[in-house]
């Protein structure tokens, strides 16, 4: 017998060999869709804008609700100016009276986050002491009622928090450097503001038990000249941050027009160690023209900013930012092209709605599942093909539906030429451990222009395998329906 046909009787009654059975998708947590939505704010600048603003309040106030955010940020500032913003808004408590009427207008459904400037930028120098802070915010008098008006929207139900001064570090006082040594003049001044405030607050019951959110800054080397040597923490329960990204894409990446997202936050929680961290100011402004005039920042296109802005918040939440507001709703002023403020809104000057607008306002629209708290189950899913530059957040609903936010960390504008750049589009799977319990639906965030509201769900393409979608730069949405 030969050996080929002795091998043949031997093994004849093998069985064959099985195939390698993949790995099933891990398991991933999802978060509740409607926390998420809490985690989203809007600076509003109702008390600190032009006279034209006034016949706008209704307009806002519509856009506001519209929009979908429940937490919103405002300014409260010492009155002692001679501001009159509005022709029915005199100096003092008739101006705190009517912001009360607009800010509390918006609660229950929004709430406020109030800035205390006890510290004009013009008056750093002169204010040095926490005495002299704490005599500014707390006394009587129709030139000083910024811990009144705080107290009249608290009594209203409208007032969430109080925050410290807003990017203090970009008053007269500015860093220099001498020799290489990074010099912080305005670290005495600031450091004496926040402990002023924190005994001010605790010398009123009614504000005793708020949250007080840290000092913002302008330039991310002044988180570690203020907090070195000095316990941040005993005069704040949150860590803040402003980001901007400065005409590049929010996201850090090895790409030259990156941002520096990752570095931001790690700046701010180390100088508020253990704390939570709300991003009280992120956003982009729509004045490429601004750049080498009157702006500090690079610009981009309208378009752009809408592409950028969701990005920057669900970014943010990546990076381990409780909250984040977006920066702004509308224009603060109209001094042309070349002026970088009269270009951060959501909305124009005129209350027109940029398509930046449209497209936060479609994601926090998919999101919302007002309701008790909520935590959605966990789910088995991973994503495959596409490209490293993949990124994408998970949501949970009450109804056992999910909705998935994933884009690509990829430039779409050049902040050095000022014009956009085209991206090729990857396609991107989305791999479900069982597939046959979902329908599943997208939509661009981009769809619907500055007015739809709502998202544009079409089904998804789904071949033998994952659901398909292909990612330029913009969000998309995936919704999981379970059937029935």
């Amino acid at each position: 017998m030969s050996l080929s046909v002795l091998l043949g009787v031997l093994f004849a009654g093998a069985p064959p060999a099985r195939a390698a059975v993949p790995d099933p998708p891990p398991l991933q947590a999802a978060e509740s869709a409607d926390a998420a939505v809490e985690r989203v704010g809007v600076n509003t600048q109702f008390t600190d804008t032009e006279p034209e603003h006034c016949a706008l309040v209704p307009v806002l106030r519509s856009a506001l609700q519209d929009l979908g955010v429940r937490h919103i940020r405002d300014n409260a500032s010492s009155w002692d100016r001679g501001n009159t913003t509005c022709t029915w808004v005199e100096r003092g408590r008739l101006h705190t009276s009517r912001t009360v009427d607009i800010l509390t207008g918006l609660a229950p459904k929004m709430r406020t986050l109030l800035i205390i400037n006890a510290l004009s930028k013009i008056s750093q120098a002169q204010l040095r002491s926490d005495d002299q802070v704490l005599q500014r915010v707390s006394r009587p008098g129709p030139d000083n009622d910024i811990l009144d008006l705080a107290e009249l929207m608290d009594s209203a139900g409208a007032l969430e928090g109080l925050e410290h001064a807003n990017e203090f570090d970009l008053g007269l006082l500015r860093s220099f450097r001498i020799g290489g040594v990074l010099i912080h003049p305005w670290v005495a001044a600031l450091r004496a503001n926040v402990v002023g405030i924190r005994k001010a607050q605790q010398q009123r019951p009614a504000l005793a038990d708020l949250p007080l959110v840290g000092p913002s800054f302008g330039r991310e080397t002044s988180y570690a000249g203020y907090a070195l040597g000095f316990p941040t923490t005993d005069y704040q329960d949150y860590g803040n941050l402003h980001y901007y990204a400065n005409g590049f894409m929010p996201e850090k990446s090895d790409d030259y027009r990156s941002g520096r997202l990752d570095d931001a936050v790690a700046a701010a929680k180390a100088a508020s160690p253990g704390q939570p961290l709300y991003v009280t100011e992120a956003g982009y402004h729509t004045a490429p023209e601004a750049r080498g005039y009157t702006g500090e920042l690079t610009g981009v296109s309208e378009m752009t900013a809408s592409v950028y802005l969701p990005r920057m918040f669900l970014g943010l939440h990546n990076g381990g930012a409780d909250r984040v507001y977006l920066f702004q709703l509308r224009d603060r002023r109209n001094f042309g092209p070349a002026d970088q403020e009269s270009h951060f809104g959501l909305l124009r000057w005129d209350g027109t709605k940029r398509p930046a607008y449209g497209a936060v306002t479609r994601l926090l629209t998919a999101l919302s599942d007002p309701g008790p708290a909520y935590t959605p189950a966990p789910l088995r899913y991973r994503l495959v093909g596409g490209t490293d530059d993949v990124q994408s957040r998970l949501y949970g609903r009450r109804d056992g539906s999910y909705v998935m936010a994933v884009w690509r960390a990829v430039p779409v504008w050049d902040p050095l030429t000022q014009s956009p750049l085209a991206v090729r589009p990857a396609r991107v799977g989305i791999e479900l451990d069982a597939p046959e319990a979902f329908d599943a639906t997208y939509a661009r965030l981009q769809d619907g222009g500055p007015t739809a509201t709502a998202p544009k769900w079409r089904a998804a393409r789904r071949a033998a395998g994952p659901i398909e979608v292909d990612l330029a730069g913009d969000v998309h949405l995936v919704r999981l329906t379970p059937r029935p």
